[in-house]
């Protein structure tokens, strides 16, 4: 081989070798999930909540009426 490729050879087996940004980036992917869960579970509130004021709203209406 040649030195550079020995070079790559290297760095990519202490880049396999190396574990300490395993934990950082899982802690990463959980945090993303999450807040996608969030993101989506605000929208489910948000209609139902849309929908509990459109009732309210109406049953006001209909009462001045």
């Amino acid at each position: 081989m040649t030195d550079r490729s020995e070079l790559v050879v290297r760095k990519m087996t202490a880049l396999y070798a190396d574990r300490q940004g395993a934990t950082a980036i899982e802690y990463g992917l959980i945090v993303g999930i999450i807040s996608l869960s969030i993101i989506f579970g605000m929208e489910s509130i948000r209609d139902n909540l849309l929908a509990i004021f459109k009732i309210i709203s109406d049953t006001f209406a209909n009462a001045v009426v």
